[in-house]
Formats: structure tokens, sequence, C-alpha cells
């Protein structure tokens, strides 16, 4: 189970980021053109940047309540075994 959390942390503070970042011809590109009508295009997304952000949100978000349930059977087991004020401090100070 540790090992699992400090993956989670190399991924997180690691991978994500270089995910996020922008590609070269992102960089670079000019914002959306507004009509004579003062809308944006069609499109509901500003760039392919920002879909892509909007994308890795859903994902964390997905991530993140998927994770609360195997969270409570953890914590249950580690408060049955009396750890989980340590474990609670251990993660604390990573």
């Amino acid at each position: 189970m540790e090992a699992l959390v400090v993956l989670a942390f190399v991924v997180v503070i690691l991978v994500v980021p270089v995910l996020l970042a922008p590609p070269p011809s992102d960089r670079d590109a000019e914002p959306p053109v507004l009509d004579h009508g003062g809308t944006a295009p069609s499109s509901f997304f500003g760039s392919r940047r920002e879909r892509r952000l909007w994308m890795w949100t859903l994902i964390v978000l997905v991530g993140i309540f998927s994770s609360l349930g195997p969270a409570r059977d953890l914590a249950s087991a580690l408060r049955e075994r009396n750890l989980l004020g340590v474990s609670s401090a251990a993660v604390v100070l990573l």
C-alpha cells in the first residue's frame, strides 16, 4: 500500500505537469477570432489546450471520487489496528 501512495505522489508531481504542458504548436496560437455578432466560434472550448486541461480536470475528479470508497475501508482497517494517527502523521510529513 505504501508503494501505491509513493507511485501516486510521483505521478501527480512529475507526470501530470508534463502531460499538461502545451505542445509547441499551441504556444504561439492566436486567440479565437470573434465574428460580427460578438460571439466566439462554434466550439465549446476556446482552444485545444483548454479542452485538454478540462479533460485532465475531469480525470482527476473521477480519480478523487473513485478513491473515496477504498479510503473509508483503509481508514477502518487502520483504526482497528490503532494506526490511524501514525499513518495520518506519516502522510502529512511526506
